[in-house]
This record gives structure tokens, sequence and C-alpha cells, in this order.
């Protein structure tokens, strides 16, 4: 089964808010730094492609884990 990649998806949704099993990646943009931070504590993940972005991010996040891409 190839992967689903979903974008701009809001937080309102329900794909945003629960568990989805198979290879899926909900994806989702925001404007700025703190609202990164509020989206992954929201959330509970974040991946950001950005090294020094990450680091700083990870450290700021009520989160378990925060993935460095790159």
């Amino acid at each position: 089964m190839p992967p689903t990649v979903l974008g701009d998806v809001t937080s309102g949704t329900a794909i945003w808010r629960q568990e989805v099993s198979g290879p899926v990646l909900v994806r989702r943009a925001v404007d700025g730094f703190a609202a990164a931070v509020q989206t992954v504590d929201e959330s509970g993940t974040a991946y950001q492609e950005q090294g020094e972005e990450a680091l700083r991010l990870s450290t700021r996040v009520k989160t378990v884990a925060v993935h460095f891409g790159g």
C-alpha cells in the first residue's frame, strides 16, 4: 500500500485529532514559531526539516518526540 499524504489539514478535522492507521502523513503548515509550538502541543507530534529550528522547537514543546528531517 503506498503512503498517503494529506496536506493543509485544519485542526478542526477528525483526521487531525484522531490516530490514523496505515502509512499516512497529516501535514499542516503554520505561520511562525509560536504557532508551531501551539500546533505541536495540540497534536503531540512534529516534523521539522531545518536543524536549528527543530532543536529550538524540541526545547519548547510538551511532546514526546520531534523528528528532524533533511
